[in-house]
């Protein structure tokens, strides 16, 4: 079977869970002699294709300023969406599967009578009123479902979610194939990290709910003077964050990080706790990176989090500070419950593999050009 990727997620991250995703399934189908994988990537900064390919051509990669990952769309974006359409007109593909969100492609599609798989990671941005870019990503997503011949979500609940924004995907094309963590086995010591300290990763605005554990990490520090919030992430506190932080009287014990694999591996390993207050969540993979690397974890009770967790995690009302400030208090001081979750944890991870999902994900290109 020939497969064609386009690399629209190649150019628009340089880390992020859907990249990493792609990367994978890359490796994947070009490590299996059955398939052909069509993927032509000129230009990408992502550290996971990267890896993968490491010639791949970069722009000023060393520098970075305000608007680059802008000017680099709209310089690269053009000239990649041509590519891909005039792939898809030479008809030697038997399936398409985008990297990303997007509708360019869906004319040259239709035209060329080629399959289409879809993936929807999450139901976000059709939950979130008032926010421009997300209805932009909400039409695309509707776009791509009306005419796609499979689709892929990574759990029940954004199944569910899927089923019930779109009534009108038949629930027959939906094939629900769960993700895993990709961390290396081995961590380095980032520079500058505290003792004693709770880990929160990823992006903070909005649904992620950090402000609920900025509040609840300011109570806890009453009684632990010496336990420190890390923050690992791209993105810097803004303004916001800091001003609340200083109010708290927790600004000197707030910590923020961009961090390779390698050194998320060892902030995990060495974190008294790690703690997911997220509202919504598709799947949710730094749960399972905690797992593996023996850290217990505190979790939202919401959405997509049990579904992943299992009985792995302590779930709270993560939008109730006093809940969530007495969860991680619990976690923190009950030695038997760590070991207890720990152990859970390492068990529940093992359910989940890379391989199971590019498996799973080769049975649904199959489905498509039947």
């Amino acid at each position: 079977m020939h497969i064609l990727f386009d690399d629209e997620v190649f150019f628009r991250q340089r880390f992020g869970g859907v990249s990493r995703i792609f990367a994978k399934l890359i490796q994947g189908i070009e490590q299996n002699p059955e398939h052909q994988l069509m993927f032509n990537c000129n230009y990408s900064e992502n550290e996971y294709l990267l890896q993968l390919k490491p010639n791949t051509n970069s722009f000023l990669k060393p520098y970075q300023f305000p608007l680059k990952g802008k000017l680099i769309r709209g310089i690269y974006g053009g000239y990649s969406h041509k590519k891909t359409i005039n792939t898809i007109g030479k008809k030697k593909a038997d399936v398409f599967h985008p990297t990303f969100y997007a509708n360019y492609y869906l004319e040259a599609l239709t035209q060329a009578n080629l399959p289409l798989v879809f993936t929807v990671h999450d139901l976000i941005h059709e939950q979130t009123p008032n926010n421009s870019h997300y209805t932009q990503m909400a039409k695309m997503k509707e776009e791509n479902l009306k005419i796609a011949n499979q689709i892929i979500v990574v759990s029940e609940h954004t199944k569910k979610d899927l089923l019930r924004i779109y009534p009108f995907v038949n629930q027959e094309q939906v094939n629900i194939i769960p993700l895993a963590q990709s961390l290396p086995e081995q961590g380095v010591k980032p520079k500058k990290l505290p003792a004693n300290y709770i880990l929160f990763t990823g992006e903070r605005g909005g649904y992620k709910n950090f402000i609920s554990l900025l509040n609840a990490f300011a109570e806890l520090s009453k009684t632990n003077p010496d336990l420190h919030l890390y923050c690992a992430g791209s993105a810097s506190f803004n303004n916001d964050e800091l001003a609340l932080a200083q109010k708290l009287n927790v600004n000197n014990k707030l910590h923020h990080a961009k961090l390779s694999d390698s050194e998320l591996r060892y902030v995990y390993q060495h974190a008294k706790l790690f703690v997911f207050p997220s509202t919504y969540e598709g799947f949710g993979i730094p749960m399972l990176e905690a797992f593996n690397a023996g850290t217990p974890v505190v979790a939202n009770n919401a959405t997509s989090l049990p579904e992943v967790g299992g009985d792995a995690a302590y779930y709270v009302d993560a939008t109730d500070v006093k809940q969530l400030t007495s969860a991680l208090n619990e976690v923190l001081t009950n030695t038997k419950l760590q070991q207890e979750l720990v152990e859970k944890g390492k068990i529940r991870e093992q359910q989940f593999t890379w391989q199971n999902h590019i498996s799973l994900t080769l049975q649904v290109y199959q489905k498509a050009v039947k």
